[in-house]
């Protein structure tokens, strides 16, 4: 009898915490697209203290007083299907060449032996990886925005707004991800590093709220 009150209680005592939203988890739902026009926003940049060592190659040598690389939008790669809750983040990286790249590249795969049908095949191919990292942490805090952005006009009391900064990945990869509630602009930082060097790889994107689980 002891134990049937218990089992109960705690019943009541979940139904309860559940209905009043004490115990919902917050999800988010976010995309990270690059723009596939021609002069398109990539939507991505690299940074580092060390931009000759890290950007140059055997061909190429990266000025080291230009702390970030933005590559032109050729080969388009999208995040998507991207969840974010207290304790995974998965989502969908999809790659493919942009629609005003493919003429260019089937040209070259002709010049160097492929058909016409070989090359028009090639330059469809596209190909996606599915990814899921457990969540370390998840802070979350209060910013002030001051300018009205559909006036331009400051607020009289700066507008306050919450914002989320989830950190999670795996042995081989770090990342952070900032999510503003009002504006949605989210910010995923992945971090990199060498013996000499470190770096960051930054994806700027939208993220909103989909649900409070319970």
């Amino acid at each position: 009898m002891r134990n049937f009150c218990y089992i109960m209680v705690s019943l009541f005592a979940t139904m309860f915490i559940a209905h009043n939203g004490l115990s919902s988890e917050l999800t988010f739902e976010c995309g990270f697209i690059q723009e596939r026009l021609p002069k398109g926003k990539s939507n991505k940049a690299a940074c580092s203290a060390d931009p000759d060592k890290v950007f140059s190659t055997i061909q190429y040598q990266h000025d080291k007083n230009d702390h970030c690389d933005i590559e032109p939008v050729t080969h388009y790669e999208d995040y998507i299907n991207f969840f974010v809750t207290d304790r995974v983040v998965s989502w969908k990286q999809e790659f493919g060449l942009t629609e005003t790249f493919k003429p260019k590249m089937k040209k070259y795969y002709v010049e160097h032996g492929k058909s016409e049908e070989e090359a028009e095949e090639s330059v469809n191919v596209t190909r996606s990886i599915n990814y899921s990292s457990p969540v370390f942490s998840h802070y979350t805090g209060q910013e002030e925005v001051y300018i009205n952005s559909i006036s331009q006009q400051p607020y009289k009391e700066p507008k306050k707004q919450k914002v989320h900064i989830y950190t999670f990945g795996n042995n081989r990869q770090s990342f952070s991800l900032y999510i503003p509630e009002i504006s949605k602009k989210a910010i995923l930082i992945e971090y990199s590093s060498m013996e000499d060097a470190s770096w960051v790889n930054m994806r700027f994107g939208t993220c909103r709220i989909k649900s409070n689980n319970p």
